[in-house]
């Protein structure tokens, strides 16, 4: 039942996750490595590199750090921050060996847009996935236990101690189990004899 669900929550996040790639190759494309935080595996060069470390922001994981240094790049060889413009000699407009690294500076819409992708992604999207498994699996449980379950083995547990002491013997837990349908029981169970039952509890 909760299937369908699931499927449209991760249709939903994974949309989300292609739009923010997107923008953020728009953005921020051109922006230099550092070698630190901002290198050839976590940066926004190209959509599915900005796809992965997106993904793995929403973990919560040196997020912030990221998001600084991608603020307050400014290469060497780029003093003045200029605006690159089309260069096919350039890495990003031309990803041929020996192309030149992009060397554009850090900008300053990292901060909104970062701020703005945890906070749709790691608050809004990862607990509404939390939210669907966990109603999954509390609707799951309860198809097992319900009134009518209770009521049964409160029935069935008061023919073995009429007294409500709380207690019986072994040999009585093994005939109140093999009386009882699951989840209390092995009552209904295929292949599950009474001696089955006396192995499960070792007895």
């Amino acid at each position: 039942v909760s299937l369908p669900a699931v499927v449209n929550v991760v249709s939903l996040l994974s949309l989300l996750y292609y739009i923010f790639a997107a923008v953020a190759v728009q953005l921020f494309a051109k922006t230099a490595f550092n070698n630190s935080m901002v290198n050839e595996n976590q940066n926004f060069q190209n959509f599915w590199t900005a796809f992965q470390t997106l993904i793995g922001f929403s973990t919560g994981e040196n997020w912030d750090n990221f998001t600084w240094e991608m603020y307050y790049v400014k290469p060497a060889t780029n003093p003045t921050c200029e605006d690159r413009s089309y260069n096919a000699s350039m890495c990003g407009f031309n990803d041929t060996y020996g192309c030149a690294p992009l060397d554009g500076c850090g900008s300053s819409l990292i901060v909104p847009f970062m701020y703005i992708f945890f906070l749709i992604m790691g608050y809004v999207g990862i607990n509404l996935f939390s939210g669907i498994v966990v109603d999954a699996i509390g609707d799951a449980s309860s198809e097992y236990v319900n009134v009518n379950t209770l009521a049964e083995f409160s029935d069935r547990w008061a023919q073995f101690d009429p007294s409500g002491t709380g207690l019986i013997t072994a040999d009585e837990l093994t005939d109140f189990l093999y009386t009882v349908y699951p989840p209390f029981g092995f009552k209904g169970v295929p292949g599950f004899t009474r001696r089955r039952v006396v192995i499960a509890i070792g007895t």
